[in-house]
């Protein structure tokens, strides 16, 4: 029973620096997004990039995309942190899988029907990245079970880095976000054949950086003790 409750314990996967680290970096993009998405109207979202996102289905699937984005973005990694109450580990954790599954969704569906800015590579990869992190989200939800307290937080544990996807993929890419904010229009600091290169390079490292970091915050190997005593 003790080995259960510290199994459910909040924060205990990754409690110290490491959490405050990715909540920091979490947080000021989710800044970030707040100002240059939320608190625009949806007409001027698409600007950075040239793209229209406020029109017929780009809409539908946009709009909530980013503010699920936003809310998992910031909300993922607090399951970490140690002084994350259990209550407050529950009522966040389902905030985070309902908004996971928003992102996932909403996400493959834009970019299966409208492309990435990057073209197809990036695509491919956002795509991937969706699956993946509903697939983090589905086995959090599934072992989230009394008897499966090991498996739930080491899910919970993967869910969480997956959930700060976008902020990675910004760092991967950093002189087009840095030119986007610095530039005007789409990215002026950089030609897009320069633009073009940094978002596919960044795009086929997005999906393997996120998995590693997934991998070693909560490994294969910490799944098998208790799993198999279930």
């Amino acid at each position: 029973a003790a080995d259960m409750a510290r199994a459910h314990a909040p924060g205990q996967a990754l409690a110290g620096p490491g959490s405050a680290a990715l909540l920091a970096v979490c947080a000021a993009f989710a800044l970030y997004v707040g100002q240059a998405y939320l608190a625009r109207p949806p007409q001027t979202w698409g600007e950075a990039v040239g793209e229209d996102f406020a029109s017929g289905w780009r809409a539908w699937l946009f709009g909530p995309h980013i503010v699920a984005g936003s809310i998992v973005t910031l909300l993922g990694p607090v399951q970490l942190l140690p002084w994350c109450s259990r209550a407050t580990h529950g009522w966040v954790g389902r905030a985070v899988l309902l908004c996971s599954t928003v992102v996932s969704v909403f996400g493959i569906a834009f970019a299966a029907l409208f492309g990435t800015h990057g073209g197809p590579v990036m695509t491919a990869s956002f795509i991937a990245y969706g699956v993946a992190l509903a697939v983090a989200a589905w086995a959090t939800w599934r072992s989230s079970g009394s008897s499966q307290g090991q498996l739930h937080q080491v899910w919970g544990t993967r869910l969480a880095f997956l959930s700060a996807g976008s902020a990675i993929y910004r760092i991967l890419v950093l002189p087009v976000f840095l030119a986007s904010l610095w530039g005007s229009g789409d990215s002026a600091l950089l030609s897009p054949e320069v633009e073009t290169l940094c978002l596919n390079a960044g795009a086929v490292a997005f999906v393997p950086v996120c998995l590693g970091l997934a991998h070693i915050a909560a490994p294969a190997s910490r799944e098998a003790p208790r799993s198999k005593q279930q």
